[in-house]
This record gives structure tokens, sequence and C-alpha cells, in this order.
């Protein structure tokens, strides 16, 4: 059962800046981008110290796109386990990791969702397939586009994974043509203008796809070695 927080439409009190943002007037869709931004959203500020609050408003404000009726009570990774987002609620998992852990969630999450969006960079598009196969996307019929909608059940990772999967597959000749995923900092811009396909503004200089050397943050590298050693 989802539980629908009381803040779920407000904004983020963070103010979020969005390198992609000038680069979107021109790109039909309109409100079909919506997946796009939210996924944005989470990767340019889950790691910049959200709390389950945060995480809360995110989840809601986006369960419109999910197709949910509000944000879940909890998330999970494979290998951290799955935390409770509201105080006092009960979980059934098998691994059950406390508050205190979702930074580290948060991080591989993230991790996971810039890795799997740098190999699109050089054709590895399999997890689209993996996507429609499990479910977390599917064809909207009525508007020939595609639609967000993993369990809120699933893995984080996938869950945000789900949000590029459907503008992807939507609109694949936009990323091809537009899409930088930074090796310093992970972060995704559609802006080729002002980047390099393996270097966002601040990184113009940063290692590039063909060398194969992908840095992580000091966040995503904590919370990975620390889910490698359960």
């Amino acid at each position: 059962m989802m539980l629908a927080h009381p803040d779920y439409r407000m904004v983020l009190k963070r103010e979020i800046v969005l390198p992609t943002l000038p680069s979107f007037t021109a790109v039909a869709g309109g409100l079909e981008r919506t997946p796009l931004l939210a996924g944005l959203t989470f990767v340019e500020a889950a790691t910049s110290g959200w709390t389950a609050r945060d995480l809360l408003l995110w989840l809601g404000s986006s369960a419109v796109i999910f197709g949910w009726s509000g944000a879940p009570p909890s998330v999970s990774d494979g290998a951290i386990g799955t935390i409770a987002l509201h105080p006092g609620s009960r979980l059934r998992a098998e691994r059950v990791a406390h508050l205190e852990d979702l930074p580290k969630l948060l991080a591989v999450a993230r991790w996971k969702a810039v890795m799997t969006l740098r190999g699109l960079l050089s054709g590895d598009d399999r997890f689209l397939k993996g996507a429609i196969f499990k479910g977390h996307v599917r064809r909207d019929a009525r508007a020939s586009s595609w639609l967000s909608r993993p369990r809120e059940t699933d893995l984080l990772s996938d869950i945000v994974l789900s949000l590029f999967a459907a503008d992807i597959l939507a609109y694949r000749e936009f990323h091809e043509d537009n899409l930088c995923v930074c090796d310093v900092c992970g972060r995704i811009s559609y802006n080729p203008r002002g980047t390099t396909r393996g270097g966002c503004a601040e990184h113009l200089h940063g290692t590039e796809m063909t060398s194969g050397v992908h840095e992580r943050s000091a966040a995503e590298t904590l919370a990975l070695s620390d889910s490698t050693e359960r």
C-alpha cells in the first residue's frame, strides 16, 4: 500500500538547477517530456544531501508519471536493502536497512542510472529491452509514446531508469544526437554545444568515453564500497 505524503505536491526546498533546460525550448513534446525531467531531477539532486522528506517529495511529485496514487512508504536496493521512509512503517522485506543508509542507497541508485545511460553512448541499449520485458515501461497507444510504469516495490534504480527509458523509446534520435554523460561528476545533460559527450559544462576536459576511465563521486564510491562488503 502506498502512502500519500502530505507535502508531495510541494517544490523541493533546495533549488535544483538543471543544465538541460535551455536546450528544451526547441524540443517538441511539452508535457510528454516530464518523465525525462523527473529523471534528470533525481540524478542532479539525489546526492546533494537529500533526506527522506526530499525523496518523498520527489516520489510524490512523480507519482502521476508512474501511475501511482502517491509516494511509496519505502525504497530499496539489492545490495543495501529496503528503507522505510515513514517513521514507524512496518516493512516486509528480506533485508531491512536503516534510514541512516539512505544516502548510500541514493548514491548507488544514481550511479546505476548514470552508468546505464553512459553505456547508451557506446550503443548498449539492452536496458531498454529489459525495461519493456520487466514491465517498467509500456506503450501508450493513445499518444503514440511510452509510459513509465514501474512497481512501487521495484529497486529505486529501476524506477529512475524507467523515466529515462520511456523518453528514450519515444525520442531516440534526440538522445542519440544530444546525450552527454559527464565522466567526472555523472551529470546527464542535453546541450552538446556547451558540453562534450563525456564532460559537462564544468568538466569539459574530463575523461573521454573512449578512454574507458570513469570517475565516481566520493559519495558514490563510499556507497558502493560499503554495499559490496555486506
